[in-house]
């Protein structure tokens, strides 16, 4: 039940946002063109304040750990080498490169 309720409160905003634009375009209140607007405005203001707010108030002495750094810098390091020799050994076509490695290196 305790997984239950931190997916709710997760969750629940979001879905409270998404039933009040939806609202919103059915009463008419937005209109389709105003769409594109809203959408830059969200992205470019308030995603980058909300970034910066997260940034600013996370606790960062318990956020940080060394040995995680130490294993995971090295590891990314030689994941995006060994992509780098498969790319250049095995991709021909040079404008193709770069998209393979990125995919090599990138992949989840």
């Amino acid at each position: 039940m305790n997984s239950f309720l931190i997916c709710l409160t997760a969750l629940g905003p979001i879905c409270l946002i998404i039933a009040a634009g939806y609202a919103a375009r059915q009463f008419g209140a937005v209109r389709e063109e105003d769409i594109p607007r809203m959408n830059a405005v969200a992205f470019r203001f308030f995603l980058s304040c909300m970034c910066f707010y997260n940034v600013y108030a996370s606790d960062l002495s318990s956020a940080l750990r060394p040995r995680l750094i130490a294993f995971t810098v090295p590891g990314v390091l030689i994941a995006y080498g060994l992509s780098l020799v498969y790319g250049i050994l095995f991709v021909p076509r040079p404008e193709q490169r770069g998209v393979m490695i990125q995919g090599l290196f990138r992949s989840n």
